[in-house]
């Protein structure tokens, strides 16, 4: 069985690598296309080739061709490939993943002003403060929580597989409620925290996008 176990894993493992690599080229040809750049070698890129197909020989030198537009001839500039499939698992281990993408886990490891003010934890259906103690969510508790808020905005988004944005809501207070900034319709409510964001979400302070960086994208804080 263990055998078996192991073939399987392997299959798995090349299927994700192979489709991987496809997604990835495609992603740098269109990227190519899109800014009309060359398609063709650039300087640097047969050393960047030599050194990186020692680790995967399949590296695409696609990206190459992308990103050396911006930072130069550099044989450093880590393939997505290469980086996901042989440098972060040795550097983050399968086991402790799951912890460490959990949003919620995030005041645990790291200092406290990196991170906006949290309000409310769910995790896995438990409703927690932001000091991880569990509370009964009512409509009393909710009341008091937000007329304590004095912040612009208050951010709820998914802890666990949440990415690019997907699932995050933002509201803004208006009167006597708060509403989705996106669809003003939706209230932040006890029924809208306990069945309709799943099991797993955090609730936090907006925070606002740096002056500089907003002048590219004032939506984004990344």
């Amino acid at each position: 069985m263990r055998g078996l176990y192991n073939f399987v894993q392997k299959i798995i493992f090349y299927c994700r690598y192979w489709n991987a690599h496809l997604v990835f080229q495609k992603r740098y040809r269109r990227v190519l296309h899109t800014h009309g750049y060359k398609n063709h070698p650039s300087p640097g890129e047969a050393e960047w080739i030599r050194k990186w197909r020692q680790l995967d020989p399949h590296i695409s030198s696609l990206q190459y061709r992308v990103f050396s537009h911006y930072i130069g001839s550099n044989i450093n500039i880590i393939p997505e490939e290469a980086s996901h499939f042989f440098i972060e698992p040795l550097l983050n281990s399968s086991a402790t993943s799951p912890y460490y993408s959990d949003k919620n886990m995030f005041d645990k490891v790291l200092p406290n002003h990196y991170l906006p003010t949290t309000f409310l934890r769910r995790i896995n259906g438990v409703f927690y403060n932001r000091d991880y103690q569990i509370v009964t969510l009512d409509n009393v508790y909710l009341e008091s929580l937000l007329n304590s808020i004095s912040d612009r905005s208050i951010v709820i988004k998914p802890s666990v597989g949440g990415e690019s944005g997907i699932g995050v809501r933002i509201f803004q207070k208006s009167g006597q409620n708060w509403v989705n900034l996106t669809s003003p319709t939706e209230k932040l409510n006890i029924d809208l925290l306990t069945d309709q964001l799943g099991l797993n979400y955090i609730m936090q302070a907006g925070i606002e996008q740096h002056e500089y960086i907003s002048r590219f994208n004032y939506t984004s804080v990344n």
